[in-house]
C-alpha cells in the first residue's frame, strides 16, 4: 500500500520548554500493520534497520522539512525534540540517529 509507510505525526512548539517537537503515532490502523510487518534488515549507519520503520522515517523527515524550517526560523534557540510510541518510537529513534553526525533536522 501506498500509504504504508507514511505514519501520522505532528509538528508542534513548546513554548514553555522551548522545544519544538516531532510525535509519531505507534500502529493504530491496518496500514500501519503493513510498515510493521515490512521487517526486513537494511544496512543503515553502521549496522542495519528494520525497512518499514526506515521508510517511515524517510516519510517523516521529508513530510516534515517544511514546518521544521519555519521553526527554526522563528525558534532557532528551542531544542528539537523528537518521540513517539510503539512503531513511531522506532521511528523517531531512527531519524535521531540518522542525523547523530550532522544537522540537517535541526541546524545549530
Amino acid at each position: 500500500s501506498i500509504k504504508a509507510s507514511k505514519p501520522s505525526f505532528f509538528v508542534c512548539l513548546d513554548h514553555a520548554r522551548r522545544w519544538v517537537v516531532i510525535g509519531i503515532r505507534g500502529t493504530v490502523a491496518t496500514r500501519d500493520l503493513l510498515a510493521d510487518v515490512t521487517a526486513s534488515q537494511v544496512k543503515f549507519r553502521n549496522g542495519r534497520a528494520h525497512l518499514g520503520f526506515l521508510r517511515c522515517a524517510a516519510f517523516v523527515e521529508k513530510a516534515s522539512a517544511e514546518a521544521l524550517r519555519q521553526a527554526h526560523e522563528k525558534y532557532s534557540d528551542y531544542t528539537l525534540v523528537l518521540c513517539g510510541h510503539s512503531m513511531g518510537a522506532s521511528v523517531a529513534a531512527l531519524l535521531a540517529l540518522a542525523h547523530v553526525d550532522d544537522d540537517s533536522v535541526w541546524p545549530t
